[in-house]
């Protein structure tokens, strides 16, 4: 039985501000009570609401390319397409009541806690807004906004700070709490208590202002401590660099992984393809292309060291950076994965899927 539900919010990475990154993830095992968690918040409560108002029998896709909308089967893996739902799974909307807006209030009102990777603005703008939601007397509720220091002290000194938006993490208000998780140390979710969350930093590129000067990011491993099944959920990310004197961290995210979490127990990863392989190298600004994921994709498969290579892994791909271009570079990008994947071995069999707004996916 799959232990994870992935409910798109946001999946982009820009520069689009109604599509940023935002996953809601539900545990498949709690039938009887809806507790959720989000890793980052690019985007919020409009999501929600318009995901609330899909039809969930017509399964098309926003493209705004060469066409305004095309069908799912161009974006998802087959091997999803029978448990993807448009919308939410109805073991969430059937307890919801009230109009489309009360909906979403009381939805939003049970995601107990946001997991944030990094705090660029496409990844804590929907958080943000949200945040006095947490007071709406109808829908009261508490929220922790967790991550590494490189996140969090961000977050308390720069956003909420009583200058760009209201000290809503004040100690004495006590519905916001901002937590600072500790690099590569297991971590439970108090909204999802079987499940164990580890962060571990990634690189993401430099600053504008000093290109020697490393921005951070981060790589959380979700573990459902009854069943091992494990999802990689990965903010924006770079390949680790040549440098030497320093450390390899995402090499250190994949050995981590491949030690403790069996392959069969690896029920997916959703990592970002911000661009294909044609962009020059020095525009990636801190991500992936398609070529530079499948040399992850090498690195991760020489880890486990198995002779079927990364099997039917299910690779769901997020962070597509939506340019100025004739056709939607998510085809593109998958394209490109899925037919250089096939001519590399231990990779053949991967099951790559797009990160699609308005879907959940089920791992």
């Amino acid at each position: 039985m799959p232990d994870f539900e992935i409910s798109i919010l946001g999946g982009s990475g820009g520069p689009f501000e109604n599509s940023t990154q935002c996953f809601m993830l539900r545990s498949t095992h709690n039938t009887r009570d809806t507790q959720l968690i989000c890793v980052d918040g690019g985007v919020g409560l409009g999501s929600i609401a318009t995901m609330l108002r899909l039809d969930k029998n017509t399964k098309v896709v926003e493209s705004l390319y060469e066409n305004e909308e095309e069908p799912i089967e161009k974006y998802v893996d087959n091997t999803m397409l029978p448990q993807l739902v448009r919308g939410f799974p109805q073991i969430i909307t059937s307890r919801l009541r009230g109009n489309i807006l009360q909906q979403a209030m009381e939805l939003y009102q049970k995601i107990g806690e946001y997991y944030i990777t990094h705090p660029h603005m496409d990844h804590i703008a929907g958080m943000i807004m949200n945040s006095p939601a947490i007071y709406e007397p109808s829908v009261l509720s508490k929220k922790y906004v967790k991550g590494l220091p490189f996140t969090i002290k961000p977050l308390n000194d720069s956003i909420f700070n009583d200058i760009i938006w209201p000290q809503l993490s004040n100690k004495s208000l006590g519905r916001l709490d901002l937590v600072t998780l500790s690099q590569q140390i297991p971590h439970n979710s108090s909204s999802i208590p079987e499940w164990n969350i580890i962060p571990f930093e990634v690189y993401h590129g430099s600053k504008v202002s000093d290109l020697t000067a490393h921005v951070s990011s981060s790589v959380y491993i979700i573990t459902n401590t009854r069943t091992k099944n494990s999802i990689v959920m990965c903010g924006d990310l770079e390949k680790d660099h040549d440098n030497l004197q320093e450390p390899k961290l995402l090499d250190q995210m994949w050995s981590y992984l491949a030690k403790n979490v069996p392959l069969e127990n690896l029920s997916s990863i959703v990592v970002e393809c911000s661009n294909s392989s044609s962009i020059d190298e020095r525009r990636l600004f801190g991500h992936l292309s398609s070529n530079k994921l499948l040399d992850e994709l090498q690195v991760l498969r020489d880890k486990y060291s198995i002779s079927s290579g990364l099997g039917n892994l299910k690779v769901i791909i997020s962070h597509v950076k939506m340019a100025y271009l004739d056709k939607d570079p998510r085809l593109t990008i998958l394209d490109e994965l899925r037919t250089l994947a096939h001519t590399i071995r231990g990779l053949e069999n991967i099951a790559f899927s797009i990160a699609v707004q308005g879907y959940t996916f089920t791992v």
